[in-house]
């Protein structure tokens, strides 16, 4: 049964940039979910249903829950892609009471190529997103999932009307007097948290000393820059090591740890054990229950 988009209510669970190695190949391993697919640069194969099919710039693939895949990677002009991650549901109200019903799949075209003007709005829409999504702050993932939401309605409304263009989304940059600096280090921190960081020249790109920024952060969110940004690489370091099978060292390096030695050493300070044993302790599908999320 087709839905509204304004009844569509989606949550994402993980987005994650692939890195570009040469010649990886990697089944679809969460496959409990909703899933999108996003080519940014590179060559390679999926196998979906037994087919193979080549993949590149400005492919899209969209997989609702139980569908397997197998991907391969090229290995002179490796696949760069971003993966996403989420749970879709409808909600509607009936006789003065609301209902919430989980979507085993949504109306969108499973392997679409992109070009021109569309493939440009895709890319921008995708880069926001990635750039919106922090988990665990729930400012932030409702704003991607908003985003999400419209990619998805743009993408969909492009099957049915190819004649129409839907202009790009316009920039959601900060308004002429800005944030104040230490919500923009924070922003910084929160789409920057896989680079090697210091905190002082964020502070003073920022317009603000780094003293003035741990007061601030301490007033406003109750910890410190260096715990914020620690807190920001676990939860990020959680969903990779929940929802895919990468190995620890490739996490580390996606969550901004110098390697997997001290990506060990930070998650047991949090987590009270090592990724390893997390990972081991949580299989897929359950990690929403233990750690007690609805």
């Amino acid at each position: 049964m087709a839905i509204r988009f304004s009844e569509l209510m989606l949550k994402i669970e993980l987005i994650y940039d692939k890195p570009p190695l040469p010649g990886w190949q990697d089944p679809r391993r969460t496959i409990h979910v909703h899933s999108l697919y996003w080519v940014h640069e590179g060559r390679g194969f999926f196998t979906l249903d037994g087919r193979e099919f080549p993949v590149g710039p400005g492919s899209l693939l969209y997989l609702r829950p139980g569908r397997e895949l197998w991907m391969m990677s090229d290995t002179d002009n490796p696949l760069h892609m971003t993966m996403i991650l989420f749970q879709a549901a409808a909600v509607t109200r009936h006789n003065g009471a609301w209902q919430v019903r989980e979507l085993a799949a949504l109306e969108m075209a499973e392997v679409q190529a992109l070009r021109g003007a569309d493939r440009e709005d895709c890319e921008g829409r995708i880069k926001a997103l990635r750039t919106a999504w922090a988990p665990g702050d729930d400012g932030r993932e409702a704003a991607a999932c908003n985003l999400l939401l419209r990619l998805i309605r743009s993408v969909s409304r492009r099957q049915t009307a190819r004649g129409g263009q839907e202009r790009p989304a316009s920039g959601a940059g900060p308004g002429s007097s800005g944030p104040p600096p230490w919500e923009a280090a924070k922003r910084y921190l929160d789409t920057h948290y896989y680079a090697d960081i210091r905190l002082s020249l964020v502070a003073e790109d920022c317009g603000i000393s780094l003293r003035q920024l741990r007061r601030r952060f301490l007033e406003e969110l109750g910890t410190s820059p260096k715990e914020y940004l620690d807190k920001v690489r676990h939860e990020h370091a959680l969903r990779l090591l929940e929802h895919t099978d990468e190995p620890l060292k490739r996490i580390a390096s996606a969550c901004g740890y110098y390697d997997e030695f001290h990506f060990s050493k930070a998650f047991k300070k949090i987590a009270g054990m090592s990724p390893s044993a997390y990972r081991s302790a949580t299989p897929k599908g359950e990690w929403r229950q233990e750690r007690g999320e609805e």
